[in-house]
């Protein structure tokens, strides 16, 4: 897990991106490669406590622009008892909630975390399924049914 604080590209107003670390995907271009997996010592651990405190301490940016946070990877959906846990959290805290996603993901273990967004940016990486596995390593079946749902 990674923060970013005072984000301006990721949802609305100033916000604090979580990184979570785990993804099924080895796009070609990705952007953060470092997430690709959970062991890869540039991931700290921390439980939901920690994660929600050093939020709080970001509070007064998120209220006078709009803003809150967003989750991200990897693929927070890798991880999806702890992304309930801290959506849930950050939620009855009434912060703003998005996540950043490329939608596979186990829609029924992060359904409780979907219901509590505001906002889902879907990153289709490709709509053909061949060049979609040649350039992701997957198919995008489960991404599309994802999206549908």
């Amino acid at each position: 897990m990674q923060l970013q604080n005072l984000s301006v590209n990721d949802g609305e107003g100033i916000r604090t991106i979580v990184f979570l670390a785990g993804c099924p995907l080895r796009c070609a271009w990705c952007a953060n490669p470092e997430g690709q997996t959970r062991d890869n010592g540039m991931v700290r651990r921390a439980n939901v406590d920690e994660i929600a405190s050093e939020i709080a301490e970001q509070e007064i940016f998120y209220r006078f622009s709009g803003g809150g946070v967003t989750f991200s990877g990897g693929e927070p959906g890798m991880q999806p008892a702890f992304l309930n846990c801290l959506s849930g959290r950050l939620y009855d805290e009434g912060y703003h909630l998005a996540m950043e996603s490329c939608g596979f993901f186990d829609f029924e273990a992060v359904r409780p975390t979907l219901e509590r967004l505001d906002q889902i940016f879907m990153d289709i990486k490709h709509m053909d399924p061949a060049l979609h596995r040649h350039f992701t390593g997957r198919s995008n079946q489960r991404i599309l049914e994802n999206i549908r749902r």
